[in-house]
């Protein structure tokens, strides 16, 4: 029930404090568009889905549960957001990369590890809602930049995350071990 015609952004993850879904709400309510998938379950579920009626926005906020094909719901976004506050590697980072969408993340570990601010996605300050805002406003109205990014994000899996890439750096390593 998402009107095609309204910019899609997409988050995942499980629904947990450290996630920040509650910043990304809280931005997403400092937007001038745009409709909001979460998809993701956990124990901050009721209470973000109390928050979104609290900001006014459950509109444009649909909670789509677990996903068992995360890459179709991130292959529909126009935008991807990571807004965790905690994120060591950041799966949904690599995936959305995989995508080729462009991304916003916090500066949590995983993200500023992969993502080069302004090339192959952008960062900002964890739990900073007007500065996730502004930036999602900013590639909602700015195709050209979202699309060069979701370009580069793309080019940035196939230098990280390629499997046949990866695969070898594994065989690599464990012929290593083996010695």
């Amino acid at each position: 029930d998402t009107d095609e015609d309204c910019p899609l952004i997409v988050a995942l993850g499980r629904l947990h404090p450290n996630k920040g879904f509650d910043t990304l709400l809280n931005a997403l309510a400092g937007t001038k568009e745009g409709i909001l998938w979460i998809a993701g379950d956990g124990p901050e579920r009721r209470r973000l889905e109390a928050l979104s009626d609290e900001l006014g926005i459950s509109r444009r906020v649909r909670f789509l549960g677990w996903q068992t094909e995360p890459q179709r719901i991130i292959a529909a976004a126009d935008l991807f957001i990571c807004p965790s506050r905690h994120e060591p590697f950041g799966n949904v980072i690599a995936e959305a990369f995989a995508c080729g969408k462009p991304i916003i993340a916090t500066r949590s570990a995983g993200a500023v590890e992969y993502i080069n601010d302004g090339c192959d996605g952008v960062l900002v300050a964890i739990d900073d809602a007007p500065a996730l805002a502004a930036e999602i406003d900013q590639l909602i109205t700015n195709n050209a930049t979202a699309k060069k990014l979701g370009t580069a994000a793309y080019e940035s899996w196939n230098r990280l995350f390629n499997p046949k890439k990866v695969t070898q750096e594994w065989l690599t390593f464990l012929r290593g071990v083996a010695r």
